[in-house]
C-alpha cells in the first residue's frame, strides 16, 4: 500500500489525499488501484497538482468514500499486465472452444472419435452413442432361453440315468457335460445381467454428463467481441507501450496488431483508428528517444504541443579566474591567485624566462578547464551526448 488515504467523490475526476505523497509516488499516466465497497477500481492519472491533490483521466463512477487505502501502479507495470491479460484471455478462449468440440463429438458422433486433452495429447475411442447402440443390441431374452433349455436337458439326463444302469458310465459322462454346459449358461446369464446393469449405469452417467455439459454451455456467454471490448478498454488503439522484447505481441485470432514507433508510414485505410490520431499517416520515431510528460499549464516545460519533439540540451559551464595586480615598480607579476567553478590553475616551472630589469620568472600559472567540477554529469563514462539515466525498451503502439 502507498502512504496516506484517499477521498473519492462520485462522478468527479478530482482526488484528494490525506498524508499522501502524490508528487513522489505518481507521474502522469500511472494508475491508482483501490477497493471501495468490495469492488476494485483501477484509475488512470491525468495530472498531479500537489502531494495531496491529483486529477483522473475519467470521472470516478463508484460511491463517494473517504479514508480509502490505495496503491500506486506504474504505467510500465500496467502495460505488462495488459499484454499478459490479452494472452491469457486468448488461451482460455481457445481451451473453451476445444472443450465444446470434444463434447459435441462425444454426444453426437455414432462411431469412433478423437478428442484433444488439456495437455495437447489426443485420445481415440468409441463415442457414448456408439456404446449405447452396442448395448442395445444384446439379446437378453435369447440368452435366457438357452439357459432354460440347458437346464431342462440336464434334468432329463438325470431321469434317464435311473432307467439305464448299464450305461451308467456313459450317462455320468453325459451328465457331467450337461452340468458344465448348465454352469457355463448360468455364468453367461450372470455376465449378461451384469452387462445390462453396467449398460444402464453407463447410459445414466452419459445422460447426466450431457445435461451437465448443456448447462455449462448455456451459462457461457463470452465471445471474441467481448474480448475485443475488454482490450479496447484497457489498451485503446493509439496507446504507446514499453515492450521488453523485439517480437511484438500481435494476435491474429482476435485482430490485435502492434507497430513499432520508428518513424515509418502506415496505411490509414488498414488502421483507421490509428489514422485518426496520427493524421499524417506517419508514426513518431521513438528509437533512442524518451518520453517527457506534457506540461499542460504547469509552467515547467512551456510552449510545447502534444507529440512535439525537443532536442537535447545541457546546463551552461561557467567559472572565473582571479589574477594578482601588477605594481607600477614592476615588482609584482600578474600571477593567478584563485579559480572557481569549472576553472583550475596550477604553478609550473618557467625555466628562468626573462621579464626585463634583470628579473626572470621561475613559475608560470597554468589554466585548465574541467567541466566535471561544475557538474559531475559532464565527462561521465566517456559520454558524447547529454543523457539521463535510462533503460532501453521497444516503443510500440497498438494499431488495431
Amino acid at each position: 500500500m502507498s502512504a496516506g488515504t484517499l477521498t473519492l467523490t462520485n462522478n468527479s475526476a478530482a482526488v484528494s489525499g490525506n498524508e499522501t505523497a502524490f508528487t513522489t509516488d505518481l507521474t502522469v499516466g500511472d494508475f491508482i488501484a483501490t477497493t471501495v465497497g468490495g469492488i476494485t477500481y483501477t484509475l488512470p492519472v491525468k495530472s498531479v497538482e500537489s502531494a495531496t491533490s491529483l486529477t483522473l483521466i475519467s470521472k470516478y463512477t463508484g460511491p463517494t468514500q473517504s479514508g480509502v487505502a490505495w496503491s500506486a501502479v506504474p504505467r510500465a507495470a500496467q502495460n505488462q499486465i495488459t499484454a499478459a491479460l490479452v494472452a491469457q484471455t486468448t488461451e482460455a478462449l481457445r481451451g473453451l472452444n476445444s472443450d465444446k468440440q470434444n463434447w459435441q463429438a462425444v454426444f453426437s458422433d455414432s462411431g469412433d472419435i478423437t478428442v484433444i486433452l488439456p495437455d495437447g495429447s489426443s485420445f481415440t475411442g468409441p463415442s457414448w452413442k456408439k456404446i449405447s447402440d452396442l448395448l442395445a443390441d444384446i439379446d437378453l431374452s435369447g440368452l435366457q432361453q438357452i439357459a432354460d433349455q440347458v437346464s431342462a436337458n440336464a434334468q432329463q439326463v438325470a431321469t434317464d440315468r435311473l432307467d439305464v444302469d448299464a450305461k451308467a458310465t456313459q450317462v455320468a459322462g453325459d451328465a457331467n457335460t450337461a452340468n458344465q454346459a448348465a454352469t457355463n449358461a448360468a455364468a453367461a446369464n450372470t455376465t449378461a445381467q451384469q452387462a445390462k446393469t453396467d449398460a444402464v449405469a453407463a447410459n445414466t452417467a452419459a445422460q447426466q454428463a450431457k445435461t451437465d455439459a448443456q448447462t455449462a454451455a448455456a451459462s457461457i456467454n463470452f465471445n471474441l467481441t467481448d474480448v475485443r471490448n475488454i482490450i479496447d478498454a484497457i489498451c485503446p488503439v493509439g496507446m504507446m507501450i514499453h515492450w521488453p522484447t523485439a517480437t511484438l505481441p500481435d494476435d491474429s485470432t482476435i485482430g490485435v496488431k502492434y507497430l513499432r514507433l520508428n518513424g515509418a508510414s502506415f496505411s490509414k485505410t488498414l488502421y483507421p483508428k490509428l489514422g485518426a490520431i496520427y493524421t499524417s499517416g506517419v508514426l513518431p520515431d521513438m528509437r533512442g528517444d524518451t518520453v517527457r510528460g506534457y506540461d499542460d499549464g504547469r509552467g515547467v516545460d512551456q510552449g510545447r504541443a502534444l507529440l512535439s519533439e525537443q532536442l537535447d540540451a545541457a546546463p551552461e559551464i561557467s567559472g572565473s579566474l582571479v589574477c594578482r595586480a601588477m605594481g607600477s615598480s614592476g615588482a609584482e607579476f600578474g600571477a593567478l591567485t584563485s579559480a572557481t567553478g569549472a576553472m583550475v590553475y596550477s604553478l609550473i616551472s618557467a625555466g628562468g624566462v626573462g621579464v626585463g630589469a634583470g628579473a626572470s620568472l621561475t613559475k608560470m600559472s597554468q589554466v585548465s578547464l574541467a567541466a566535471s567540477l561544475s557538474n559531475a554529469s559532464y565527462g561521465r563514462d566517456g559520454a558524447t551526448e547529454v543523457r539521463m539515466r535510462n533503460m532501453a525498451w521497444n516503443m510500440i503502439v497498438r494499431a488495431s
